[in-house]
């Protein structure tokens, strides 16, 4: 792949007069924000309060757990998923199955 912005430089470094199509993909590489990526390296991974607040969902009304779902989605979305996006993602699993198992019985 090259791209396309750089086509004239990536000719002139391997000296081509012309891209052959079977062997190189044009695309457009688009512009990446490097503040974003330096938010999400240096993020916390978890607070000290997550691992004790997620941990007890059995007092949990129905309301309380839908709520909790959508915190815990939230938190996955904007937490580096090398930093602890699973552990949002289990806990939220935990939830909802434990939501579905309520609505079962009634």
């Amino acid at each position: 792949m090259v791209d396309k912005n750089v086509v004239h430089e990536y000719l002139h470094l391997v000296d081509f007069d012309v891209l052959d199509p079977k062997k190189y993909d044009l695309v457009e590489i688009t512009i990446t924000d490097k503040k974003k990526f330096s938010d999400i390296e240096n993020s916390k991974i978890d607070s000290p309060n997550d691992a004790e607040r997620y941990e007890d969902l059995l007092g949990l009304s129905m309301s309380e757990l839908n709520a909790l779902i959508e915190e815990l989605r939230e938190k996955e979305a904007n937490t580096n998923s090398n930093n602890g996006a699973k552990y949002y993602t289990i806990k939220r699993l935990d939830a909802e199955k434990y939501l579905e198992q309520l609505k079962s019985k009634g």
